[in-house]
């Protein structure tokens, strides 16, 4: 896409943020409110991964985005990859350095679901 919209003057970019303190935490608890439920199946496995996001997920201010967004609006020409936060910046380089499938076992574990 960003080669097709290129000659219209159209700058496309990819902002990927980590974890920063918006209202997404919370509103997934909602919406997976039977995940956490005991008669569901993954109970155990719902449970831990809320403790995860609750106690070890570090939330940083999310007006560091927002400006980063402001300022890609205002550059003509952008780079095509904007990482903000520190674990974004982590999450590409475990991408980059191990096989996929050894990526998601590590951030199935780190993240407490498996």
């Amino acid at each position: 896409m960003r080669i097709e919209t290129h000659s219209l003057g159209i700058r496309v970019v990819l902002v990927e943020p980590g974890a920063f303190a918006t209202d997404i935490w919370d509103r997934n608890v909602k919406l997976g409110a039977f995940a956490v439920d005991p008669r569901s199946p993954n109970h155990e496995r719902g449970a831990r991964y809320s403790e995860f996001v609750k106690t070890k997920v570090s939330k940083a201010d999310p007006q560091i985005v927002a400006t980063l967004i402001a300022d890609i609006a205002d550059n003509p020409n952008p780079k095509l990859r904007y990482l903000v936060g520190r674990d974004a910046k982590i999450q590409l380089w475990l991408k980059r350095l191990l096989p996929w499938k050894r990526y998601e076992k590590t951030i199935a574990k780190a993240v407490r679901i498996d």
